[in-house]
């Protein structure tokens, strides 16, 4: 290799490097080259009452308005009585890939009829959380792009951008659910 050739390698490298921070927002590529530091926190003991359940419970509906349908998903399932969410903290994790509609992204409107259905149980309090897709431009534009945020404003919950908070090494214990600290919205 000529010295040429390899002040041009590193060139390029540094301009593809360049271009994925600014692109992908350097916050999010230095939480992909890093892992948690300092002691893992143990979770607030909390048993998930839907894994307490012997079966799972599927249910198929088509037709109506996405409210309805939720409505009626979680009704046959006996969610209210299932989760006890009244006076609880309650995160809702969609799956929010990029800025594109449904079906690539969870539908706004599934998750305003989630929130809503939270809130008319007595969630204390409903945060919506993901991080997106590595490769667009983070969660807050894709919140914002597929109406999600909107939907969640609209419903009194609160968006959750996971990529902007820091790295929490959990400690589970078997047969429960951790608990995080609450996160910055």
């Amino acid at each position: 290799m000529t010295r040429r050739s390899m002040v041009l390698s590193t060139l390029a490298f540094l301009g593809c490097l360049l271009t994925a921070i600014v692109l992908l927002r350097w916050r999010m590529v230095r939480q992909l080259l890093s892992r948690p530091a300092g002691t893992a926190v143990l979770p607030a003991s909390y048993a998930a009452p839907a894994l307490a359940k012997e079966r799972a419970r599927v249910v198929l509906l088509t037709g109506g308005t996405p409210q309805r349908l939720v409505e009626e998903a979680l009704a046959r399932v006996g969610a209210a009585e299932l989760l006890g969410v009244r006076g609880k903290t309650v995160l809702v994790k969609p799956n929010i890939v990029s800025g594109t509609p449904a079906p690539t992204t969870t539908s706004a409107e599934v998750v305003r009829a989630v929130c809503d259905w939270l809130k008319r149980q007595g969630a204390k309090t409903v945060w919506v959380g993901d991080m997106s897709a590595v490769m667009t431009l983070g969660t807050r534009y894709s919140m914002k792009e597929s109406g999600i945020e909107a939907a969640v404003r609209a419903s009194g919950a609160t968006p959750v951008y996971f990529e902007e908070g820091g790295w929490v090494k959990p400690m589970a214990e078997p047969g429960r659910v951790p608990v995080a600290e609450r996160p910055t919205a």
